[in-house]
């Protein structure tokens, strides 16, 4: 199944947007501060919010391993969501 730690990584990026989108913090960089990690942490890990719902299920609900790393899924976010492949 999907790695543990993508999992992780997708579900703490959704609770940073959350509480950016809430306004329970003002700034990427006051979220930083929060979690004690980089801004520029903070930034990469909310582009896995902007992956493909079908990119999503695959990797949450069908747990199907992606067939490349954390990073390169970060990346994956980069593209339109019809580009979109894990």
């Amino acid at each position: 199944g999907t790695d543990p730690h993508v999992l992780r990584a997708i579900a703490q990026a959704w609770s940073w947007r959350r509480k950016l989108e809430s306004g329970e913090v003002a700034t990427i960089e006051d979220m930083a501060r929060l979690a004690n990690v980089t801004h520029r942490m903070v930034g990469r890990m909310l582009k896995l919010t902007y992956l493909a719902p079908c990119v999503l299920e695959e990797l949450l609900i069908r747990r199907r391993p992606p067939s490349n790393s954390l990073r390169e899924l970060i990346e994956t976010a980069n593209f339109l969501w019809k580009d979109q492949e894990i």
